[in-house]
């Protein structure tokens, strides 16, 4: 009835296998241990105890684990190098505030020197030093990276940070535990730095009584002898000569300006500039400031009007909009909104001495500033 027929050891009698004495000669039966199918003559499976069942699996599970890490790293050897391009501290970035601090964008440069693909992802980097650090990545806009063989790349990366400055920022690889790379970190900026550069292109279009006539201009600004009291902003332009009349001409080529010793309080940013955002003055929407001219007039203002999103280069960069307007000239600027360079310049104006009307354009081409794209 539902059981099997086993012997007695001692008089060989029959019985039912869960009897606990022979019914022949009464000796003590042993009790069978039940087994779980198929697994009954594996060690740590033989009993039907739950916890016994789950270490032994626990154990066979590590041995397992054991002998594939050595299998994995002679198959995926990852051999790449990385350097730190510029890195600069900002309290916001976008609509984000910072809640440690401040942020760090750096600007990564990395190069599969291996044999094998790698993957790259923000995630792959954290920061070392002395001090504490959040290691609190920000994707925003960036996904995995694939890097073939011989293949190298740049990406940012973001940290929220406290002080003191990190000495270096790691690269971890939980595939290759032993290509943990370091590259040590140089002083992390404060906008504007000593070496800052940005480089626009410029289209003008001029209103001639001989038709529209077109001109275009490449602008290299860059900043030296920043420090707590004052920077000095060069701007070098490069165009042909361009003849308005037979005795006179907009621009010359090579011609340089220098906007010496623009005023800067302090080292957190409030500082005077031509093509890096004005925070000193402008902090919220609606926020104005007034356009003096030598004889202490009032002739017109800028005004910080909105927010707005523009792809420059490829990258879709969150801005502010500061309109200006003075005695029939007018001005829109976009300013990054995380870094505060100016990223593009629309104009119209009269060229000056003249009835000349005119229409301009810069767009960045180019910078060592760390520019993050923006999710909409």
């Amino acid at each position: 009835m539902g059981g099997f027929f086993l012997k007695c050891p001692k008089c060989g009698q029959e019985y039912i296998q869960g009897d606990q004495f022979c019914k022949n000669c009464g000796t003590l039966l042993k009790k069978e241990k039940k087994t779980i199918p198929f697994l009954g003559k594996v060690p740590g499976f033989r009993s039907a105890h739950p916890l016994k069942m789950i270490m032994g699996s626990a154990f066979y599970m590590s041995v397992i684990i054991i002998l594939l890490i050595p299998l994995t790293l002679l198959v995926v050897s990852e051999d790449i190098s990385t350097s730190v391009n510029s890195a600069v501290y900002t309290s916001q970035i976008g609509e984000t505030v910072s809640t440690n601090g401040q942020f760090i964008i750096m600007n990564m440069s990395v190069t599969n020197k291996g044999k094998g693909e790698v993957t790259l992802s923000p995630e792959s980097f954290t920061l070392a030093g002395t001090g504490f650090y959040s290691t609190a990545n920000y994707l925003w806009d960036y996904n995995n990276t694939r890097l073939g063989p011989g293949e190298n790349t740049s990406m940012l990366v973001v940290f929220d940070v406290e002080k003191p400055d990190p000495e270096e920022i790691s690269y971890f690889s939980l595939w290759d535990p032993t290509a943990n790379i370091s590259a040590p970190i140089s002083d992390i900026q404060t906008i504007p730095f000593d070496g800052l550069y940005a480089d626009y292109s410029s289209t003008v279009t001029y209103k001639l009584d001989s038709g529209d006539e077109t001109k275009n201009e490449t602008f290299h600004v860059k900043y030296k002898d920043v420090n707590s009291t004052h920077i000095q902003e060069t701007m070098s332009v490069n165009s042909s000569k361009f003849y308005i009349s037979s005795t006179s001409w907009i621009s010359v080529s090579g011609s340089t300006n220098v906007l010496d010793k623009q005023f800067l309080t302090n080292e957190e940013g409030d500082y005077g500039s031509d093509c890096i955002f004005p925070q000193y003055k402008l902090t919220s929407v609606g926020d104005t400031i007034d356009i003096v001219d030598s004889s202490g007039d009032t002739i017109g203002e800028k005004v910080l009007d909105r927010s707005d999103y523009l792809v420059i280069n490829g990258k879709n960069l969150q801005c502010w909009v500061v309109e200006t307007t003075a005695n029939g000239y007018s001005r829109t600027d976009y300013y990054d909104i995380s870094t505060g360079l100016l990223v593009k310049r629309t104009e119209t104006g009269t060229v000056s001495g003249s009835s000349i009307k005119f229409e301009n354009e810069w767009v960045l081409t180019g910078t060592n500033m760390p520019l993050l794209p923006m999710l909409e």
